[in-house]
């Protein structure tokens, strides 16, 4: 899709499950089954949506998914039944690893950001070579130094080779990255998680990342179980949604199967989120 002077698409990495639990929270299952359908495990599709965003002199990618590099045990835990679609997905916008001149990471757990690296376990090389990888350092911090509560959502080692090849770049709260593209310090979901606000031409769309990573979750009870601050993400979502329907943005969603680029629409008094005109097709590839 146009977004102003850029081109914007959805590039979809690949399928992962989650359990409903850790996808809503206290919400209970009796409630929120009724928006999204469970397996008999309890599991939940989710899709790893990538944005790709390409202005007149800069090709920017935001987030990377979870990549191949992962062992046979990881491919159990999280459901994945093929391989990334991310280059392929890329290549078929004619966009190769070389073009991309910046990739922004909402944050570093596995599902964003393991896409970093290609190539085999015991030597990963940079997906994306000439690419900075833009990323708050708190969050890189918290990456470093896992606990016993997050460890599992970080890739630590992979993420080390962008440090060693010199291709991290660490910003602190809110940060205008290129002319018409910004990130905005969110928290919630863990501390160092960020927004990108990306306006053109007096249109603007934002990727929320996992501060509403499917449509249910413009709800504002529907909070994930995993999220690390989940009063400061409701706080978020409390201040920025209202605004972000009031002000007609169009919001990229991270996880969504069905809708990948939607708005935010207010109707009997509750906001819910429909398919942005034209994108359902052109995004979902």
């Amino acid at each position: 899709m146009r977004l102003g002077e850029f081109d914007i698409h959805t590039v979809v990495d690949n399928t992962f499950k989650i359990d409903g639990g850790a996808l809503f929270g206290v919400v209970p299952k009796t409630i929120w089954r009724k928006l999204v359908a469970a397996d008999d495990d309890n599991l939940v599709p989710l899709d790893m949506n990538t944005l790709l965003v390409r202005t007149p002199q800069t090709t920017v990618l935001i987030d990377v998914g979870m990549g191949d590099l992962l062992t046979a045990k990881q491919r159990r835990i999280f459901g994945l039944d093929a391989p990334s679609g991310l280059l392929a997905g890329l290549q078929a916008l004619g966009v190769a690893p070389e073009n991309v001149d910046l990739v922004i990471l909402s944050h570093l757990h596995a599902d964003h950001a393991g896409g970093v690296v290609t190539g085999f376990l015991e030597t990963p090389e940079p997906t994306f070579p000439k690419a900075m990888h833009v990323v708050q350092v708190w969050e890189w911090e918290d990456a470093m130094r896992p606990n016993e509560r997050t460890a599992a959502a970080y890739f630590t080692d992979h993420l080390k080779v962008l440090e060693e090849r010199r291709l991290l770049r660490l910003v602190e709260g809110d940060c205008q990255i290129l002319p018409g593209i910004e990130v905005r310090l969110t928290g919630g979901h863990c501390r160092g998680h960020q927004m990108v606000e990306i306006v053109s031409q007096g249109e603007r769309l934002v990727y929320l990342g996992d501060l509403l990573p499917t449509t249910a979750h413009v709800r504002l009870a529907y909070i994930a179980g995993v999220d690390t601050f989940p009063l400061r993400t409701l706080e978020a979502k409390r201040e920025l949604l209202p605004r972000l329907a009031a002000e007609g943005w169009l919001v990229a969603l991270d996880h969504d199967v069905h809708v990948k680029i939607g708005k935010i629409i207010e109707r009997d008094g509750t906001l819910e989120i429909v398919a942005a005109q034209g994108a359902e097709s052109e995004d979902a590839l």
